[in-house]
């Protein structure tokens, strides 16, 4: 679950991150995107630092959680579920900061 978070979340920070960088430079990918030492992959470390800056953009209530509408539908209802698996806060459409774990060296299928 962890890591279903992990790759839904992923997809929300590349998303809005590609238009503004096709402007600036064009055929931008999303691993240069995110890759900021440019080594042509993106670890932990830089997908962890990319998720905690939008999370922060994002997050405009100061409580630590992002709920449906600061999302502005950029998860679906699955993907939303996936980023909270005990559902604390499924009641209020709330998911907190610590919902999403960083993946913590795993590796996909691990």
């Amino acid at each position: 679950m962890v890591l279903a978070g992990a790759v839904a979340l992923s997809g929300v920070l590349v998303a809005p991150l590609s238009p503004a960088l096709a402007k600036k430079r064009p055929k931008a990918s999303p691993v240069a995107t995110l890759d900021t030492d440019n080594g042509s992959t993106v670890d932990l470390n830089e997908l962890n630092k990319a998720a905690k800056e939008l999370f922060g953009k994002l997050e405009r209530g100061n409580d630590g959680t992002l709920d449906k509408k600061q999302l502005q539908g950029r998860l679906g209802k699955e993907s939303f579920a996936a980023a909270d698996p005990n559902r604390t806060d499924a009641d209020e459409g709330r998911v907190p900061f610590g919902g999403l774990r960083p993946l913590q060296g795993r590796r996909p299928g691990q």
